[in-house]
Formats: C-alpha cells, structure tokens, sequence
C-alpha cells in the first residue's frame, strides 16, 4: 500500500484545482503536500500537471456537478483513496462559475444551473468529504464579495455565495471541535486584474459602488452611520491587502462542546497573486498541527 511521503502524512484535496485560483494553489502546494485535485472535465491534455507531478504525488479526480451519479461518484472516489493510503489533512473548496444574468432575464433552467454549480455542489462536496477528515484538519471555502455587497448583474450568484455562507458557521459548529471549517471572502479576479485569458465579462454594477440613482417614488437620502457602527480609531486603517477578520460566534453546543468560531476573512479584490498570497497564509495556519485548537 502506497504511502505518503511528507512529513504530516497527508495531503491537501482542492476541489476545482484546474484553473485560475485552483490551479494557482496546486502549484504553489506542491512543494509541500500530496495533493488530489478535481474537476468537472477529465483531465487528458493538462500538461501542466506534469510538472506538478515531479514535486510530489498528485492524484486527480473528475466530479461533474451535472453528473446524475455525483454523489456515488464522490463516496467512490473516497474510498479508493483510503484504501490506497491517502490520508486527507485539509479541503478546500473552490469550484464555481460566475455567469452575468441581469434582472428581467432570468429562467428556471439558467437559475438552477447557476445554484447548481455555486451552491448545491459545494454543499455536496462538503457533506462527503466532513465524515473523512480526520481530528485537527480543517475545510475551507472559497467565498467572494458578493456575499456583502451583492453583484448587481450577478444576482443569482451572489444569493448562491450567500447561502454557501451561511454553510460555514453552521459547519462550524456541526463539526467542531473536531474539525474547523473556514470561509474566504475574495475579492473577485476579473481579467483586468488578473490578466486571465478566460474572458469574464466585468460587471458595469461593481460591488464597492452604491448606486446613486434613486428608486422610482423615492427621494435619495444620505444615510447616517448608527452609533454602534462608528469607527473607534477613524484615523487608523488596515494595512493594504491585509485580511479584515470577520468573525461569527456559535453558541455552546447542547451536548457540552465549547463554543467554535467559523472565521470568514474578507480580503480586498487586488488581483490573483494577492488573493493566492492570502489564502496561502491562510492554509498554513489552519493546517492540521495548528487548526484543532478551535
């Protein structure tokens, strides 16, 4: 039975590892983790893996959201890691898509495919993958923006992130102590920022704007901050791209477990190398010799 090589016997399994921020993080893991990587296409003609493949073990699996046998698909594919030794110390979840949709144009069809991808399969993935990881590993989850300040031409996807929000805290506190369950609010990575040769369309509607235009029948009116928003230091900001903590308290379980914190830093949408930088950071803090303190 084969082995893992590294020091902490584990490996990372990054759902969505083929492309833009996925594939980033493969390849910035693999000087230091085993790694299995998957999508939603089969992975013939991926020559960059090669490369990977030289710094260590990688393992790659196909899991269609569209698939109709997705769930048996997964359980499958988790026990043939098991049994090949595979220990899995961390997940990330990354796959989604981001459709433009404006309001007046939305379908049945196009309204599930979009919750499909961006919703209900992360909620599957984690549901399969929660039962194997071990005590002291951690599930993260790639987020965005949206989930505070909506997409205004990416409506249905920024309600799917939300829910997939909210899956975070709840996890958290399912899982805990066991198992720590994070959330990563990016900053979106258009092409303009990334130099991504994909082709997402930029979104006229950007979610740090507030539009100034007033709904029909309504006077614009200036907002006035409430007092236990103000700002106790307004002369102090954070440093540039660094993480804003946004932290949401679970109450004690019934069963005696203490409290468990599902962290959901936000960071600032300052392009693909600093958004890789930062969820970096964030993985080698949570991996497993460090996450089981809760």
């Amino acid at each position: 039975m084969e082995r893992s090589t590294r020091k902490d016997g584990g490996c990372w399994l990054l759902v969505g590892g083929r492309r833009r921020l996925g594939r980033a993080l493969a390849e910035d893991l693999a000087g230091d983790h085993d790694l299995v990587l998957t999508s939603s296409r089969p992975w013939a003609g991926e020559t960059w893996l090669d490369g990977l493949s030289k710094r260590g073990r990688v393992q790659t699996l196909q899991w269609d959201a569209e698939g109709l046998d997705l769930v048996p698909r997964m359980m499958a594919d988790l026990d043939t890691l098991e049994t090949q030794g595979w220990v899995i110390s961390g997940a990330v979840i990354l796959a989604g898509s981001f459709p433009e949709a404006p309001f007046g144009t939305w379908t049945p069809k196009e309204l599930e495919a979009t919750w499909r991808l961006n919703l209900s399969f992360p909620f599957l993935c984690a549901q399969a993958l929660a039962p194997r990881l071990p005590e002291g590993s951690c599930l993260q989850v790639v987020l965005d923006t949206s989930i505070h300040r909506p997409w205004l031409q990416r409506l249905p996807y920024s309600a799917a992130k939300a829910g997939l929000a909210s899956l975070v805290p709840g996890l958290a506190q399912l899982l805990a102590p066991e198992v720590r369950v994070v959330g990563h609010a990016l900053g979106v990575l258009l092409p303009q920022e990334a130099g991504g040769a994909d082709g997402w369309a930029a979104d006229p509607a950007q979610p740090h704007r507030r539009s100034r235009r007033p709904l029909p029948g309504r006077a614009l009116r200036r907002r006035q901050p409430l007092p236990h928003r103000r700002d106790p230091h307004p002369g102090r900001r954070p440093a540039l791209g660094g993480p804003v903590q946004s932290q949401r308290s679970v109450p004690q379980h019934p069963g005696g477990r203490r409290p468990h914190r599902a962290s959901m830093p936000v960071h600032p949408p300052h392009g693909l190398p600093l958004a890789l930088r930062l969820l970096r950071h964030g993985l080698r803090l949570l991996r497993g010799d460090h996450a089981g303190s809760g």
